[in-house]
């Protein structure tokens, strides 16, 4: 790595020592619009508000999207430590994705090969893999449980089971995206069968 040397002649405490060397900031630029719209683009669910700020996307870009018609954006439960909250989930619109046809790509390219790489390595989490009864929502692949606690049905106890490591079938679940689809199963249940409105 190269150090530069810069000089600051209004700072008389490094004016006088050229050779003190100083790092220029190499942080890598906050991701723009064109940036965001094909992360959007390329998750067919999209993305919750708090994956797109954890990958530099300000929440006022964010909105800025959402202003423009490039975005939609809505809002959905979850349970997280034991609490229900509310978290908004953005898809890109046809509008957006025409966006980027017209520019030509992104304004400047951003690497998806890691986080597509460690997508091929997950398995998918469906449906159709939950049971779920009074007692509680099982993932039958891993053996995850949440069993809700006597007259609470929100709050319970999760049993991680084998998610989070690879099974013997070869299949590798993340606990976040089985909680996720635990998570919507249960809500679906719960209001289903009239137990929550």
């Amino acid at each position: 790595m190269s150090e530069s040397l810069l000089q600051f002649p209004s700072c008389p405490s490094l004016a006088h020592d050229r050779r003190r060397p100083v790092r220029r900031d190499r942080r890598p630029k906050r991701p723009g619009r064109h940036q965001a719209l094909e992360l959007l683009a390329a998750c067919p669910d999209g993305c919750t508000e708090g994956l797109m700020v954890a990958n530099g996307f300000t929440v006022e870009l964010l909105l800025d999207l959402v202003q423009a018609g490039l975005t939609t954006a809505h809002a959905e439960r979850m349970v997280a430590g034991g609490k229900v909250t509310e978290v908004a989930r953005l898809g890109i619109t046809d509008e957006g994705r025409r966006v980027l046809a017209t520019t030509g790509g992104l304004e400047r390219p951003m690497d998806f090969e890691p986080w597509r790489q460690e997508m091929a390595t997950r398995s998918l989490v469906l449906p159709e893999q939950f049971e779920i009864d009074e007692n509680g929502i099982t993932h039958k692949p891993t053996g995850w449980k949440f069993i809700p606690y006597p007259g609470d049905l929100i709050n319970g106890t999760v049993i991680e089971g084998a998610v989070g490591n690879r099974l013997e079938t070869g299949e590798d679940f993340r606990s976040d995206d089985v909680r996720e689809m635990a998570i919507r199963l249960w809500l679906k249940h719960l209001k289903d069968t009239k137990k929550i409105p």
